[in-house]
């Protein structure tokens, strides 16, 4: 390899190494950012059955060191197909955003 090829690669390496830096550090930034609202946008959603006849679901919520679980009733267990059932996983994850968003209207604002 020619002295010049060196160099410009050289160069080029120690550009990428300074955006990989930056990048990661933009990353480090946002999720910090996002950290006490990824519980309410992206929930923690478990699908667990109710005497044997009914789907309900529940999340759990950290707030001031404090965990609130909240469940939402979902249906008879005979309108799906089982726990993994996609249009259950739907129905979980549009009824537990109306009840957080219901219960902690500011972490959506």
């Amino acid at each position: 390899m020619k002295k010049e090829e060196f160099e410009t690669l050289y160069k080029k390496v120690i550009k990428l190494e300074d955006k990989i830096k930056q990048l990661l550090e933009d990353l480090d930034g946002t999720k910090e950012l996002i950290k006490s609202y990824i519980q309410f946008h992206r929930p923690l959603i478990t699908i667990s059955s109710l005497k044997e006849k009914y789907w309900h679901c529940n999340c759990p919520i950290i707030i001031e060191g404090k965990m609130v679980r909240h469940s939402v009733y979902l249906g008879v267990k005979d309108k799906f197909e089982g726990k993994d059932d996609k249009k259950l996983v739907r129905l979980s994850q549009i009824k537990m955003e109306e009840l957080l968003r219901k219960k902690y209207p500011q972490m959506f604002e």
